[in-house]
C-alpha cells in the first residue's frame, strides 16, 4: 500500500547444524564442536514505487569450537571460538520510504553483503550448595557490520524527520558480564549481576544504539506456595551515540516488584501473580530504542496473571 517501507518480497531460509560433544577423560573436562550451513534467499518483486525486483542469495558455513575444563569441584571455565553468520534484512536491503514506527526515512542498499563475525568467549562457571554464578569475557569482530547512516533532515508535511541509509563497516565488540547468586536461607536468594559492552567501528566510531553498563540486585523469598519479591536495576548514561546522530541517554533506576500463590484447585495446579514494572514511574529513554529521541520508554505497569493447568 502507499505507506509500504519495502517493495513486496519472498524470501527463503534453509540451515543444517549439528553439535558434538567429547569428554576428555573422568574429570568433566570436554571438547565442543558445531557446525552449521546456511542459504538465504531474497527476491524482490517489481513495483511502481520501489523499481524492479531483485535477487540476492547468501551462503554460509559457520560453527564454533571450545573446550570445558574443571579448575576445582565447583568451577569450571570455557573457552570458545565461532564464526557467524548473518545475511542483510529485507528492510535493510530494499528500504525507500518513511518509516511510521521510527519516525524517520530509511534507504537500503540492495548490494549490502552478509555480516560474517569472529568471536572468542571466556566463562567462569561456579556451581555450589548455596552459591552460583558466571562471568564471562568475549570479543566479536565483524566484517560488513550493517549500520545506519545519518544524511540530513527532511520535511515531509509538517513533521522533520531524519534521512538514514543503511551502510557497512567492519566493527569489534567487546563485552563482559557477571551474575552471582546467594541463598540466604532455605526459601530467600539474593542476586546480583553486571555487564558492560563496548562497541566501535574500525575507525573508532562508536556503533549506535548499544546498550549502557548496567547493574541489578534482585532478593525473593519463595516457599513454594507463596512467594514476593523485587529488582532494582540500574542503566548507566550513555554518551557513546555513532553515525545514526541518535542522542544520549541519561543514568536511570527502575525498580519491580512482585507477589504471588501456588496452589491445586480441583487437584489442577493453578498460580496467580501480582507485577508491577516501574515502581517509581521514572520517565527514561532506551539506549536501545529507535524511537528513544522522541518517545520515552513505559512507565508505571501492573500486571495480574492468572494461569492454570489442564
Amino acid at each position: 500500500g502507499p505507506d509500504a517501507l519495502t517493495p513486496p518480497a519472498l524470501s527463503r531460509a534453509v540451515g543444517a547444524f549439528a553439535f558434538q560433544e567429547a569428554a576428555l577423560g573422568s574429570r568433566g573436562a570436554a571438547l565442543q564442536f558445531g557446525v552449521r550451513a546456511d542459504r538465504y534467499a531474497i527476491e524482490s518483486r517489481d513495483d511502481a514505487r520501489f523499481g524492479d525486483g531483485v535477487a540476492r542469495t547468501f551462503d554460509a558455513v559457520s560453527g564454533s569450537a571450545g573446550v570445558r575444563v574443571p579448575l576445582a569441584a565447583s568451577l569450571t571455565a570455557a573457552l570458545t571460538a565461532a564464526r557467524s553468520f548473518r545475511a542483510p534484512t529485507v528492510e535493510e536491503l530494499f528500504s525507500a520510504a518513511p518509516h511510521a514506527g521510527t519516525g524517520s526515512v530509511e534507504f537500503g542498499d540492495a548490494g549490502l553483503r552478509a555480516e560474517r563475525g569472529r568471536s572468542l568467549e571466556l566463562v567462569l562457571n561456579h556451581v555450589s550448595s548455596r552459591i552460583s554464578g558466571q562471568a564471562a569475557a568475549w570479543i566479536n569482530r565483524v566484517d560488513h557490520h550493517v549500520h545506519l547512516d545519518f544524511v540530513r533532515d527532511t520535511v515531509i508535511g509538517e513533521a522533520t524527520l531524519p534521512v538514514y541509509v543503511y551502510a557497512q563497516a567492519p566493527a569489534t565488540l567487546r563485552g563482559a558480564e557477571v551474575a552471582v547468586e546467594v541463598a540466604l536461607t532455605r526459601t530467600v536468594a539474593a542476586a546480583l549481576r553486571g555487564d558492560v559492552l563496548h562497541a566501535q567501528q574500525q575507525d573508532g566510531t562508536p556503533l549506535s544504539f548499544m546498550p549502557p553498563a548496567s547493574l541489578g540486585f534482585s532478593l525473593r523469598r519463595d516457599d513454594g506456595r507463596w512467594s514476593i519479591g523485587g529488582d532494582v536495576h540500574h542503566d548507566f548514561a550513555q554518551r557513546r551515540t555513532g553515525d545514526a546522530a541518535e542522542a544520549p541517554t541519561d543514568a536511570h533506576t527502575l525498580l519491580r516488584v512482585d507477589a504471588g500463590l501456588r496452589t491445586r484447585i480441583a487437584n489442577r495446579p493453578q498460580s496467580i501473580t501480582l507485577r508491577i514494572d516501574n515502581l517509581t514511574d521514572v520517565v527514561y529513554h532506551e539506549a536501545t530504542s529507535r524511537t528513544r529521541d522522541f518517545a520515552p520508554a513505559a512507565g508505571r505497569n501492573i500486571v495480574l496473571l492468572y494461569r492454570a493447568w489442564f
